[in-house]
């Protein structure tokens, strides 16, 4: 598919903006920067758009000369478009990624070396895990937006009505989370539930091994599968959780049909972000703390920060260098993620997240302060499995579902899934 910069503009919807592009003051010098013009592309609802276009404006107003043109696509579309306007060589200056596309175009040759920019572009300040992770072959190749962080997520009015106190999460092990579900649970209404019954593969492998394939990326631990599946089978057993197959519904459902969406469930393992996404159906009153730690005590808690999206710089830009700038802008201002809020994620500079606190309200502020929170505490993400998390993950889970299912044991089942999973 043959792509010309208009075709690109049609996709998105027309350029989103056009006007001087400044270079942040504290980065470089107006006068170091050649005029021309850069494309800037990304993905994401109307809402994003806006955002974006307004600090693609604040970006204008400091006055460097250069005209920015945003251009904005679906994300089932970006991939394509982003791929056609390759074969025609207009691949935008400065571009959204997410980790498999900064991957692919990294191999590729396409994306320009970052850490070459450092007289418009410091990254002193941003979270240095999810930096190095897009550190690939010595080169820096992107930058992250924001950063995001797992937890337990609270549905506070579930623990309330129940009786039971919100729990501060400060080093409690598996064992107290299962008691907790199970007090909740105990005081509810029929129907309504103390904790989900799956989901807790992820943090569950990251305590114990470092990753779902270890902290080397090449192997699955069948012991690790067999204690989460048993951990999950005695929430059920328990009554802290609900019955199988509602709790295999409940799992699979969209969020607005989840039973935490609905006020039914006290308690399940997720993101930060998924505060976002359940704060935007109303209604309901949440908290987030740090996952559970092993029984045994001590070990890590198993978070890692993780990038959430990454600003790459097309390394065919005829003007990297202002490109670099406005990148520096986007994570190293205070204005620009003033804007964005946590829309990309929770600002990836430490010191930016402070001087911002201030501005930030509601379910901003709530992950903004979970990110805080854990960071200090965090350990190195972990490795990406063959195929992908997700993969793993839902593989882990249907291995779960037959488990429960069709009556194996734990140790067959949990055989069979390192089996499927190449461990």
């Amino acid at each position: 598919m043959h792509l010309s910069r208009a075709s690109f503009l049609r996709l998105s919807g027309g350029a989103l903006g056009a006007m001087a592009m400044p270079a942040l003051a504290s980065c470089t010098e107006p006068a170091a920067v050649v005029k021309g013009e850069l494309r800037v592309a990304w993905w994401g609802a109307e809402v994003r758009a806006q955002v974006t276009q307004l600090v693609i404006e604040a970006y204008g107003r400091l006055g460097t000369g250069f005209a920015l043109t945003g251009e904005s696509v679906g994300w089932g579309d970006y991939p394509a478009t982003l791929e056609a306007a390759i074969e025609a060589s207009e691949l935008p200056d400065v571009l959204q990624l997410n980790a498999d596309l900064v991957a692919d175009l990294s191999a590729r040759g396409l994306l320009a070396d970052l850490g070459e920019q450092g007289g418009v572009l410091n990254l002193s300040d941003l979270e240095g895990g999810p930096l190095e992770r897009v550190r690939m072959n010595g080169r820096q190749v992107s930058v992250p937006s924001g950063v995001d962080a797992q937890g337990i997520l609270i549905n506070v009015k579930v623990l309330r009505d129940a009786g039971v106190e919100v729990p501060r999460g400060d080093a409690w092990t598996w064992s107290e989370y299962r008691e907790l579900a199970r007090r909740v649970q105990q005081g509810s209404p029929a129907g309504t539930y103390g904790a989900a019954a799956q989901g807790y593969a992820e943090p569950w492998a990251v305590q114990r091994d470092g990753g779902l394939y270890g902290a080397n990326g090449d192997k699955v631990s069948q012991s690790t599968v067999q204690s989460v599946f048993e951990f999950q089978r005695g929430l059920i057993a328990a009554q802290a959780a609900p019955p199988w197959p509602e709790a295999l519904a409940d799992a699979t459902a969209a969020p607005a049909q989840r039973l935490f969406a609905q006020g039914r469930l006290g308690m399940q393992p997720g993101w930060s972000a998924d505060l976002f996404t359940y704060a935007a159906l109303g209604g309901l009153e949440m908290a987030m703390v740090p996952p559970p730690r092993q029984d045994e005590g001590g070990g890590s808690s198993g978070v890692y920060l993780k990038s959430t999206m990454q600003w790459a710089v097309s390394a065919r830009s005829e003007n990297p260098q202002a490109a670099a700038a406005f990148v520096s802008y986007l994570v190293n201002s205070t204005e620009a993620p003033a804007l964005q809020k946590t829309d990309r994620g929770v600002p990836s500079n430490v010191k930016v997240r402070d001087a911002i606190r201030a501005t930030f309200t509601g379910i901003d502020l709530a992950r903004l302060n979970y990110v805080d929170r854990v960071a200090g505490d965090s350990v190195p993400e972990p490795p990406v499995p063959p195929g992908g998390t997700a993969l793993t993950l839902q593989r882990l889970e249907t291995a779960f579902a037959t488990l429960q299912g069709e009556g194996m044991t734990v140790a067959a089942a949990a055989e069979q899934a390192v089996a499927e999973l190449g461990g």
